[in-house]
């Protein structure tokens, strides 16, 4: 039932990067990632306040918290959407699959999970399976500048990946290790993180007066995104951290691209090359490696 439970969270987390790809046409990605936070942080608090105070406290961790909203957020959140503008779907769910093998250096220097033969040959692998996908064209690379065979939003993704990996581990922290409610955490980080979005979209995007274009498509698609990426899908990463590591969580995760691709050719008429399917393989075999030592161990 937990795998299933895994698979469903990954094949609903896809669904966010087809829904931001239509919603980035209606508004800026600050702007957006900030009202998708600010909304459900608040709803996720007043539910806590309301059904479970004793939980509805906060004792000296509010380093870790800003932390939380700063990487599990801000960062995550609003360097995704950036580059989900020049990206296709599919590229950018996959080159988020970085995720596990980020995590395997993160883990090791703060969660002590040990590395060995077979996970180190399983790291390389899944690491050069990026190549064929990072050498495809962008939709927009002109625009944006490239930095050799990397364009800015590809360095984006990337960095994005890479956020989220500290964000999990400095969440596993807080509520495995510390004991808070992942509602209290989740509610929190997110208020900070959109905070720190909406400030951003001040200064960088234009006000005119509000960075959105059409008000009827930005709302559907950011109630959309708020209840399903925000509420279940985080809430749902939580409790599942609770019986497995983020390495095998990050792992799972690479059935996302597969889901994305699906819906972005569903939805929005993209197609993906054999370069794709190359990188998806190599990553997999990798991940898979890494995975099945984890398991003997």
């Amino acid at each position: 039932m937990k795998l299933f439970l895994v698979f469903l969270l990954y094949a609903l987390f896809a669904t966010i990067f087809t829904t931001g790809k239509i919603t980035l046409q209606y508004s800026a990605p600050f702007f957006l990632t900030g009202v998708r936070m600010i909304l459900p942080g608040v709803a996720l608090l007043l539910y806590l306040y309301i059904v479970d105070r004793k939980k509805f406290h906060v004792s000296h961790n509010w380093t870790l918290l800003f932390l939380l909203g700063l990487f599990n957020v801000f960062l995550t959140n609003g360097l995704e959407f950036w580059g989900l503008q020049y990206l296709h779907t599919a590229k950018t769910s996959l080159i988020y699959s970085l995720a596990p093998f980020l995590s395997v250096f993160l883990s090791y220097l703060f969660l002590r999970e040990k590395m060995d033969l077979i996970k180190w040959i399983g790291l390389v692998i899944g690491v050069l399976g990026f190549i064929p996908i990072f050498s495809t064209n962008t939709l927009k690379g002109d625009e944006i500048g490239c930095f050799w065979i990397f364009s800015a939003a590809e360095i984006a993704i990337a960095c994005a990946a890479t956020a989220t990996v500290i964000g999990w581990i400095i969440m596993k922290k807080l509520t495995v290790h510390l004991g808070y409610s992942s509602v209290l955490a989740n509610g929190i980080s997110f208020l900070i993180g959109g905070s720190l979005s909406l400030l951003t979209s001040l200064c960088l995007e234009t006000w005119d007066p509000f960075p959105v274009t059409e008000w009827s498509l930005f709302w559907a698609g950011t109630l959309y995104m708020a209840l399903v990426q925000s509420i279940i899908c985080y809430q749902l990463y939580c409790h599942l951290l609770k019986s497995f590591t983020v390495t095998f969580m990050s792992f799972a995760g690479v059935s996302s691209p597969i889901f994305t691709a699906l819906y972005g050719w569903l939805f929005l008429d993209e197609t993906v090359g054999i370069l794709f399917f190359l990188s998806l393989t190599m990553v997999t075999f990798g991940l898979y490696l890494f995975y099945n030592q984890e398991k003997t161990q």
